[in-house]
């Protein structure tokens, strides 16, 4: 599912919280499943010119000059 949103080594903010399940088997074993419960999903942007380096920014915002001042 996520494939059609992201690309290896896109930047992504996840918020979430932790849930753990515990059960015991036929086997008498005791189980534990931990799941990783996404709250919200924030795409990110790397900053312009910081190709393989770790910085990441929000949406670009327009230069000063570019306003449509003459």
């Amino acid at each position: 599912m996520w494939g059609r949103y992201l690309k290896k080594g896109s930047p992504v903010l996840v918020e979430d919280r932790l849930q753990m399940r515990e059960w015991t088997a036929r086997e008498r074993s005791r189980q534990t499943w931990l799941e990783v419960r996404a709250e919200s999903v924030h795409f990110l942007e790397r900053k312009a010119g910081a190709a393989g380096l770790p910085g990441l920014a929000g949406p670009e915002q327009p230069d000063e000059g570019a306003r449509g001042q003459p």
